[in-house]
């Protein structure tokens, strides 16, 4: 059976601020998914921890997590069910087969992908490759320390006895993040978003994009991030119009005869 961390205690969170749209990067500051902006938000009798850890170990524990988050556009529910046969390390990908949820009516339970399109298989960056293999390794350690009391669910992340992450658990350890970080008050979903938009930044294509998320049809992905395209579209006007422009300085070089005048294109 799933367990859950206590509430964490109430921190002091920063002026309120609009959600950031589908589009709008979040920035990160150096040191989140490491040691730098971490630190113990308050101890919780009823924490899911070894003697001797507390809240900051907990939330190191979760880098591979947020970073494969940013670095993939994976949900939330598709994060945690992932199980340690969906991953080939060696390969460096991932296959997307479930989600975790809780309903109403089975509890913290698994089911299947929002579509059968999110029912998909993806390339992993070396450095979550790297953070994965460190957090398997990690995760033995926490099995040989419980013993007994482990519960061996097969998934990759867990808590330090092996139980399952509730989706709600997770979204207040990512919100106590953002507060100790200083940074803006942003949902866990939206990850997802930066990471759609820095790929369309990088120029990579859409048709990629939408097989990386998920989505159903790669209508879904261009209607959502439209306005990022139009942006992109705008640059590129830019760039031509500068390109077009006359040349403000001629600079008169020798030549040698060889080389032929230069001459406009023709254009078709």
């Amino acid at each position: 059976m799933a367990s859950d961390l206590s509430p964490i205690p109430t921190v002091a969170r920063p002026q309120h601020v609009d959600q950031p749209p589908p589009g709008e990067v979040v920035h990160f500051a150096e040191g989140v998914f490491g040691h730098g902006v971490l630190e113990v938000v308050g101890p919780s009798a009823h924490d899911l921890t070894e003697p001797g850890q507390n809240r900051r170990e907990v939330l190191l524990r979760c880098h591979a997590l947020f970073e494969l988050a940013l670095c993939t556009g994976l949900r939330k529910g598709e994060l945690l069910g992932l199980r340690w046969e969906d991953l080939d390390l060696d390969a460096g990908t991932a296959t997307i087969r479930r989600t975790l949820q809780r309903t109403n009516s089975s509890g913290l339970t698994t089911l299947p992908t929002k579509t059968i399109s999110s029912e998909r298989r993806i390339a992993l960056p070396a450095d979550c490759v790297a953070s994965l293999r460190a957090h398997r390794a990690q995760q033995a350690q926490e099995k040989q320390s419980a013993g007994a009391n482990w519960t061996d669910s097969r998934y990759v992340f867990t808590w330090p006895d092996g139980n399952l992450i509730e989706p709600a658990t997770l979204t207040r350890h990512f919100n106590a993040l953002l507060c100790r970080a200083h940074l803006r008050t942003i949902r866990f979903h939206d990850l997802r978003h930066s990471t759609a938009t820095l790929l369309l930044v990088q120029g990579v294509e859409l048709v990629v994009i939408k097989e990386l998320l998920g989505h159903a049809h790669i209508g879904v992905t261009a209607t959502v991030y439209a306005h990022v395209r139009l942006r992109l579209q705008r640059q590129a006007i830019d760039l031509l119009g500068r390109a077009l422009q006359p040349p403000t300085e001629t600079t008169s070089q020798p030549n040698d005869g060889e080389d032929p005048p230069l001459c406009a294109a023709p254009v078709y």
